[in-house]
């Protein structure tokens, strides 16, 4: 068993006191994404993301947070974003980040939905 010295029990106290509220917020109290304005970051399962969406982007995911558990079609997607290639937007942001990965679910097969996930009410693995 390692002892830790008193600086460094200090120094992870700090650490642990300057973190965001969204990250020590405990995973199952928070959604899994939350989008602010444009041009705020995503916070994506408690992360904050550094990486600021682009409008299409903002405008596709806001979609599907707004649709909530159902989703949306392939077609209600496009009308509801303003963006006929929003299937593909939606399919570069999972594959940039695997947080983003993690929530998003592409429509696999006919009649299927896009949606967003909420991890809160997903059954444990």
């Amino acid at each position: 068993m390692t002892r830790r010295s008193n600086s460094t029990r200090r120094n992870l106290r700090t650490q642990l006191e300057k973190k965001d509220d969204a990250e020590t917020t405990p995973r199952d109290e928070q959604p899994s994404v939350k989008l602010g304005k444009f041009g705020d970051p995503a916070i994506v399962l408690g992360k904050v993301k550094s990486r600021i969406l682009s409008f299409a982007q903002y405008r596709v995911v806001k979609a599907l947070l707004e649709a909530g558990e159902i989703g949306l079609s392939k077609d209600e997607l496009d009308r509801t974003s303003g963006h006929r290639d929003a299937r593909k937007i939606l399919a570069r942001l999972a594959r940039s980040d695997p947080d983003w990965r993690a929530v998003i679910r592409m429509a696999v097969y006919p009649g299927c939905h896009y949606r967003i996930i909420d991890l809160r009410k997903a059954p444990a693995a």
